[in-house]
């Protein structure tokens, strides 16, 4: 659609004037002369049963109350295991900082697994979306489910590219429909070019996401330090040198 590629070239130059001095980020995105939506599945066809299955679906861990603690507390990552649930996969709480003891959990929850490196974490509730747990062996806190890409999967699917279309698809209509219902869920299945150039695309725009979230969080962080240091009379502005 001509209006998107405008809206594209648009956001291109917003992010380069907001960056001149980093490279500029080129999408490479061009209207189709021609329309044609690809094929599509759904989740309970690629993750049906079979040798060929290309997905594979799983339920997260109902976590017991009072298992799970923030990674400041006396859990540390040597004898923990980090909890992906809702609040990860929705940017509410950043991955790692929520934990959960190793023996405590095995003790509590004996025969859970863990996700792997690459598995996407998908959540409806309380609103859809997916991201990637690029690290794996965490825990996947219910209703957290895993979404992950077997081999067969690898023809269609990245796991950036399968949790941007999962993502896509929840807010195409608002909702992913309840979890119960994922399995209904139609994803396209791209051509192996596009699917290579789409997750080049998605990792450059996952890093430059990343970079800035790091710089607003040092944004942040200065801001309070500087604002109470000032009011507690314990920090002061010293005159610019030159």
């Amino acid at each position: 659609m001509p209006e998107r590629v405008a809206r594209t070239l648009e956001l291109e130059r917003v992010l380069w004037e907001a960056r001149p001095d980093a490279s500029r980020l080129n999408s490479d995105l061009s209207a189709v002369p021609m329309p044609r939506p690809p094929r599509t599945a759904t989740i309970a066809e690629l993750a049906g049963r079979g040798r060929r299955k290309e997905l594979s679906l799983r339920k997260g861990t109902r976590l017991p109350a009072g298992l799970v603690r923030s990674a400041s507390s006396a859990v540390n990552a040597t004898n923990s295991y980090p909890v992906f649930g809702p609040a990860e996969v929705l940017g509410e709480s950043e991955p790692g900082s929520r934990r959960v003891d190793r023996i405590e959990f095995e003790m509590s929850c004996p025969g859970a697994r863990h996700s792997k490196p690459g598995d996407v974490i998908i959540t409806t509730t309380p609103r859809p979306s997916a991201t990637v747990d690029h690290d794996g062996h965490s825990v996947v806190e219910f209703p957290a489910r895993i979404l992950r890409i077997e081999e067969e999967g690898g023809k269609h699917f990245t796991p950036r590219v399968l949790a941007a279309l999962l993502d896509r698809a929840g807010r195409a209509d608002g909702a992913i429909r309840p979890a119960q219902r994922l399995q209904e869920l139609a994803l396209p299945l791209l051509s192996p070019s596009e699917l290579k150039r789409l997750d080049r695309l998605l990792a450059d725009l996952d890093d430059r996401r990343n970079r800035a979230r790091r710089e607003i969080a040092a944004l942040d962080e200065l801001r309070r330090i500087a604002a109470t240091g000032l009011a507690e009379g314990t920090l002061t502005l010293a005159d610019p040198i030159g």
